[in-house]
């Protein structure tokens, strides 16, 4: 359900992955945070349109203006995540500059 959301969503370019969490990790091509943002909005639109009772968080970094690294990025989406999450509702957190 989700993952078809996302293939819906993403652009040929993008790269979508599921993770063994079962959370999934997205990497848009060349995408600005604004753009990151919006794509994820039309996400969490889609999946509460056809999906009411799905609650969806999200977590987002981009390069370079969160981290500098894979792992660093990996990390600030997790935080993103994390803060997300407390939300009862569905969510985007985009991560803080550091």
């Amino acid at each position: 359900m989700v993952a078809d959301a996302l293939r819906l969503t993403l652009s040929e370019s993008d790269t979508l992955t599921h993770l063994q969490d079962g959370r999934f990790g997205v990497v848009l091509e060349d995408t600005a945070e604004s753009g990151a943002i919006s794509t994820m909005e039309r996400l969490r639109l889609h999946l509460e349109e056809n999906h009411p009772s799905l609650t969806l968080w999200i977590g987002a970094a981009c390069y370079p203006t969160h981290a500098l690294t894979a792992g660093e990025l990996i990390d600030r989406a997790d935080t993103a995540l994390a803060a997300a999450r407390k939300w009862h509702q569905s969510r985007i957190e985009v991560a803080v500059d550091e």
